[in-house]
């Protein structure tokens, strides 16, 4: 049964674990961490039926050590004004593995 609303991911976010620093197909790196999540805040309008919207803020259980490879995001200061329209970028990777967005079995988005 896929699951697509706000509180079935508030109730699993247990299960998560980030892979931070992984910049390796194969292989760990001495910077690469495994984290749990502790809390998870997705976008009011998200569905995984029509995957809009489908972007979260993730607490992180322990504080990630940052280095080269591991940073934090730049974000406007509070207040600011984004006009419609502008373009914002974010680059990472992912692969997610979940019973949470795909339902019994698992899979890759």
């Amino acid at each position: 049964m896929v699951k697509n609303n706000q509180q079935d991911l508030a109730r699993e976010v247990n299960i998560l674990i980030l892979n931070l620093g992984a910049h390796e197909r194969l292989g760990t790196t001495e910077v690469q961490q495994e984290i749990k999540v502790k809390q998870l805040f997705a976008h009011e309008g998200f569905s995984m039926q029509h995957l809009k919207n489908d972007i979260a803020l993730l607490q992180l259980a322990t504080p990630a050590k940052l280095s080269d490879k591991v940073n934090t995001v730049c974000l406007p200061v509070q207040g600011s004004r984004i006009p419609d329209g502008h373009r914002c970028y974010i680059t990472g990777m992912s692969l997610f593995f979940s019973e949470i967005a795909l339902g019994e079995g698992g899979g890759s988005r």
